[in-house]
């Protein structure tokens, strides 16, 4: 079963916009990297672009936020943080931060909830995702991206194209491969 995390909330909104025009703009649409590390660069540029009175800092994976963030749950003080934003990378740092209002997971993403420019956490096997909020070492991988924009066929939501590296391929809660990129 697929992980899905989402942050909402009117400063997202505005900051997802931001996102998004960038990544329109961009000549470098794929940067190397870890894909949280490009998602937080991203976020980084669009918060300092909307006026944020504090914009994301540098990364250092030391600060609470970025330790958050990037989901380091082998730092030794991952377990001092809540466990309700633990392994939620993005998204969960967001809220934690008072930056959104509030964690969206795969029912409400699926229903069309999500604004452009939204960040994700996804974890390929919900098992990973409460070894990460434990402080344990995942077997999978968990991928960190944002929306650019919902594909819709005759019937409603068939996907996502997302911004965002090379990854597992987003699936929906009943294992039905939807495309990234």
């Amino acid at each position: 079963m697929t992980s899905y995390f989402v942050a909402a909330g009117q400063y997202i909104t505005r900051l997802g916009d931001r996102i998004v025009a960038n990544w329109e703009r961009s000549s470098c649409k794929w940067p190397g990297g870890d894909c949280y590390q490009v998602a937080y660069d991203r976020a980084r540029l669009a918060s300092q672009q909307v006026g944020d009175v504090s914009p994301l800092i540098q990364w250092d994976k030391e600060r609470m936020f970025c330790t958050l963030w990037g989901s380091h749950y082998y730092l030794p003080k991952w377990r001092q943080l809540p466990d309700f934003y633990r392994g939620k990378g993005a998204p969960g740092a967001m809220v934690w931060d008072g930056r959104a209002s509030e964690l969206l997971e795969a029912g409400r993403i699926w229903s069309g909830a999500l604004r452009p420019g939204a960040v994700i956490q996804t974890w390929k096997d919900y098992k990973d995702y409460i070894r990460v909020l434990n402080g344990e070492a995942p077997r999978g991988i968990g991928h960190s991206f944002f929306l650019h924009r919902y594909v819709y066929d005759g019937s409603g939501i068939s996907g996502m194209k997302v911004g965002s590296p090379p990854g597992p391929k987003l699936r929906r809660a009943r294992d039905t491969s939807y495309p990234g990129g």
